[in-house]
């Protein structure tokens, strides 16, 4: 009878045993049992206590960014009626447009950066760590090859382990000295600056006019699914003369 039982469980809900469901259940078991109230440490160790619940929230983090790409992957938001990714993100997270936004962003991006995306799994890094990462990544001229970009990225975490994310965005305006040529290097600054003083300045501007062409491959067949019935598409507005770099970089990259 029982497994008859847990046979219907299954049909109704087919995820029920998948590893993620089993960890966040977990998760919320051991939170639901944890005292409520003050929290005070015989030893007194608070930097390690805060040190290990910062290290085990950048965890869930990374677990939430890998669900939110395999979400994307399979195109969760037509299913519900809603435009893309970012919008049904925001819908249930109940976040705001631009905080969904960067998440779905950098949820594809990690895609592509399988080292960062690792370091986010044992919480070596946060979120903003590897959006300064991800950001550096996409302004990498495509002159670099795949070695380059590889070492680009092995350098910028290497950093991240010691240092805040606004310094880590500091120093990865040098890492291109360390691979090429100063002439390259300044050049490369100069473009990149120009690009952005196109899209806007801040760089939450700049992040909401890099999103249509740092996926141009996957927003090209959605609109056309979505849009291929009119002779032009939604108006978008981005950034054109880096959304080549971009796609010549994911090319490589998967090649």
């Amino acid at each position: 009878m029982s497994t008859i039982t847990d046979a219907a469980v299954l049909d109704l809900h087919p995820d029920a045993t998948h590893p993620t469901q089993t960890l966040l259940a977990g998760v919320h078991r051991l939170l639901d049992a944890h005292p409520e109230g003050p929290l005070t440490l015989a030893s007194g160790d608070y930097r390690a206590a805060v040190v290990e619940v910062e290290r085990a929230i950048r965890r869930l983090d990374a677990v939430k960014l890998r669900l939110v790409a395999a979400a994307d992957a399979v195109d969760v938001s037509r299913e519900a009626g809603l435009p893309d990714t970012t919008a049904w993100l925001a819908r249930n997270t109940h976040a705001t447009g631009a905080a969904a936004s960067r998440q779905v962003t950098l949820a594809q991006d990690l895609e592509t950066l399988p080292a960062t995306r690792s370091a986010m799994d044992t919480g070596a890094v946060s979120v903003e760590h590897a959006r300064v990462i991800a950001r550096t990544h996409d302004q990498l001229p495509t002159s670099l090859s795949a070695v380059q970009v590889e070492a680009v990225e092995e350098k910028l975490l290497a950093w991240a382990h010691d240092t805040d994310p606004q310094t880590l965005a500091r120093r990865s305006r040098q890492v291109l000295h360390d691979i090429t040529s100063r002439e390259e290097a300044e050049a490369h600054h100069a473009d990149v600056l120009m690009t952005e003083e196109r899209c806007g300045a801040g760089s939450d501007a700049v992040d909401v006019a890099r999103q249509p062409r740092r996926h141009h491959h996957r927003t090209v067949h959605r609109a056309h699914a979505r849009w291929g019935h009119l002779e032009e598409g939604p108006p978008t507005t981005h950034c054109p003369s880096q959304s080549e770099a971009r796609c010549t970089r994911r090319a490589r990259r998967t090649a």
